[in-house]
């Protein structure tokens, strides 16, 4: 649905709609980062607000590329996973 909504965003309607959706989409990824920060399971480098954009930036670009069915999508030789990197960056070595 956002990606038909992105070739349709002129009109005022589906835009308003798609910005709705995705304002309450960051905001609830937002709380739940600063949850995680408060219980010492994210880092606190970064406000909850920013990696909560990265992450809908990151899940919007692995959902247009697992819809097009990308060979080899969202993993390396060795198998490890864009989430293993995910958690790597949001939880640090100490987590695993």
């Amino acid at each position: 649905m956002l990606l038909q909504s992105i070739s349709e965003i002129e009109d005022e309607l589906i835009h308003k709609a798609t910005s709705e959706h995705m304002t309450r989409l960051h905001a609830f990824i937002t709380r739940e980062i600063e949850r995680a920060q408060e219980a010492h399971k994210v880092t606190t480098k970064f406000i909850a607000s920013v990696i909560a954009w990265v992450l809908v930036s990151v899940g919007m670009g692995y959902g247009v590329l697992s819809a097009v069915d990308v060979p080899g999508h969202g993993f390396d030789s060795s198998g490890t996973h864009i989430k293993d990197v995910l958690a790597r960056i949001l939880v640090g070595p100490e987590h695993g």
